[in-house]
C-alpha cells in the first residue's frame, strides 16, 4: 500500500500540473496582448519549476528512497512528510490563484457592455470552481 501512496504522490503532482499547463496554452492561443502572453510565459516557467521540485521532493524525501515504502531499513532517514505536503499544497493553491488570475485583467479591458463583461468573467471564474 506505501508504495501505491508513494507512486500516487508522484502521479497527482503530474496531473496538477498538465491541467494548469493545458489552461496556461489555452490562454496562449487565446489572448494575443503581448503582456499577458509575457505573464503567461512567466508562469509557465515558474510551473515547470514547481513541477520538478516537487516531483523530486517526493521521490528524494527519504534515504534510501525505498525507505518511502520500506520503513525496515536500517539507517533510514526522512524529512517531515506532512511539512513537505503541506508546503506542496499551498504552493499548489498559490499557482492556482495565478493562473485564475491571469485573465481577469485582459477581460476587464475588454469593450464591450459592462454586463457582457461580467457574464465572460462569471464563465472564466465558473470554470476554475
Amino acid at each position: 500500500m506505501l508504495r501505491l501512496s508513494f507512486a500516487f504522490q508522484v502521479l497527482n503532482v503530474l496531473a496538477l500540473a498538465s491541467v494548469k499547463f493545458s489552461l496556461l496554452f489555452f490562454y496562449l492561443r487565446v489572448f494575443v496582448a503581448t503582456p499577458l502572453r509575457r505573464f503567461v510565459w512567466a508562469t509557465v516557467m515558474i510551473l515547470a519549476a514547481w513541477t520538478v521540485t516537487a516531483i523530486f521532493s517526493i521521490i528524494f524525501s527519504c534515504r534510501p528512497v525505498r525507505a518511502q515504502w520500506d520503513i525496515t531499513i536500517p539507517g533510514s532517514a526522512c524529512i517531515d512528510q506532512v511539512l513537505m505536503v503541506q508546503s506542496l499544497v499551498f504552493t499548489n493553491v498559490v499557482l492556482d490563484l495565478a493562473v485564475m488570475a491571469l485573465p481577469i485583467p485582459t477581460i476587464l479591458r475588454l469593450q464591450m457592455r459592462r454586463s457582457d463583461k461580467i457574464g465572460v468573467l462569471a464563465c472564466v471564474l465558473l470554470g476554475f470552481v
